[in-house]
């Protein structure tokens, strides 16, 4: 027998209706006269760190698999949605129903298998497969109803990735455009030889004591290390997030054991942390 838990029902008129009533709180917030004086002050720059944040955490809930955590982080997340929507809205851009409607078409577009007039059965591949063609096929028609600023197409679809993304995501964004003109190494092992190189030169970078030249040395390390993580089909924010977690799970292993032995971080020189680290790491 499955044991498995059918789904819950939704109410539809009741969820119109709760979030009807959270984009009013949210526009009360704002409200000129009324309203609350942080709310009042961002603009969509500074609200960005707070996007971040909340997707973060919800990612660290999923991970901790609470799921009254999900829920309530998920409810952050669309805090900022709202709230981002509101603020277009106050400055006469567009209003959270355009972005609702907007999205609920792209999925519609981008789903025919099962909202087209002749929906199949197909893979996950293929969908995947279909998903990026349709996502080409916009792009192409948004750019031939624009006035392109440049004839440089492929540079201008790079630049587009610098607006459009986090910083790490748009070094792999950036790798597959270059990807797709040819501009890209044959396989992985070319890319390990150019984060060897970019090494290299950090060191002597590194060397001249020079803070700007070896920031950005260290930037290009940072964007050949990105490039691999593409090549090996690795989400270098995902990959990021968890060796992060992996560190903070040695470090708290390791300050227990410490703890055990009736000792502190701080009587410990760096060696004797070094050994500490290297059994935890065996463990």
């Amino acid at each position: 027998m499955s044991s498995s838990k059918a789904a819950l029902e939704l109410d539809f008129e009741g969820i119109a209706k709760t979030f009807v009533d959270f984009c009013q709180t949210i526009q009360a917030l704002r409200d000129p006269k009324n309203g609350c004086p942080w709310d009042l002050k961002q603009t969509h720059k500074s609200l960005k760190k707070y996007l971040l944040e909340e997707s973060y955490e919800v990612i660290q809930a999923i991970d901790g698999g609470d799921k009254l955590e999900i829920l309530d982080e998920l409810g952050d997340v669309l805090l900022q949605v709202v709230l981002h929507s509101q603020l277009a809205c106050d400055q006469s851009d567009f209003t959270i129903e355009d972005v609702v409607r907007s999205v609920n078409k792209k999925m519609i577009r981008r789903h025919p298998h099962v909202f087209g007039p002749e929906a199949s059965d197909i893979s996950v591949e293929q969908v995947k497969k279909n998903w990026q063609s349709i996502k080409d096929q916009e792009n192409k028609l948004k750019n031939s109803e624009k006035a392109k600023d440049s004839h440089l197409e492929v540079s201008a679809k790079i630049k587009k990735c610098l607006s459009k993304y986090p910083a790490n995501k748009q070094s792999v964004e950036i790798g597959k455009v270059c990807e797709k003109v040819g501009f890209e190494w044959p396989d992985y092992h070319g890319v390990v030889e150019k984060i060897q190189e970019e090494l290299d030169e950090l060191k002597e970078a590194l060397e001249s004591k020079n803070k700007a030249h070896f920031e950005e040395e260290l930037g290009d390390l940072y964007f050949s290390i990105h490039q691999l993580s593409r090549k090996l089909k690795v989400d270098p924010e995902l990959m990021t997030y968890g060796a992060n977690q992996k560190f903070v799970k040695r470090f708290t292993k390791m300050e227990s054991a410490i703890l055990a032995d009736k000792k502190t971080l701080d009587q410990l020189d760096l060696k004797a942390l070094e050994s500490y680290w290297q059994q935890i790491k065996k463990q």
